[in-house]
């Protein structure tokens, strides 16, 4: 999971420019991100949490609401590629 984070990143995208900086709470697992939107109109920044949970986290909350993990993928490829840390997401396929 932490192995591809990305501390500062930016695009373009049509006429504005967003400059993006995350920072990793290690003892809250939250990746908190202020996002600076820079256009015509000026500057403005919105900020935003989001709680990260560990592959066992995740199949533990699975389980534990009667799903049977089947699969670990680590992209979208029809190639079925296995999970690893060279990749950025993590595809999980569950059954009820």
């Amino acid at each position: 999971m932490l192995k591809n984070f990305r501390y500062r990143d930016w695009v373009t995208i049509d006429d504005k420019t967003y400059v993006i900086s995350h920072q990793f709470d290690y003892i809250n697992s939250r990746r908190n991100t202020a996002m600076k939107v820079i256009d015509k109109q000026g500057q403005r920044e919105q900020t935003h949490s989001i709680r990260m949970y560990s592959i066992s986290e995740m199949i533990a909350i699975l389980e534990n609401s009667n799903f049977v993990v089947q699969k670990l993928f680590g992209d979208f490829t029809i190639s079925n590629v296995r999970f690893n840390n060279d990749y950025r997401r993590l595809q999980l396929v569950a059954q009820k």
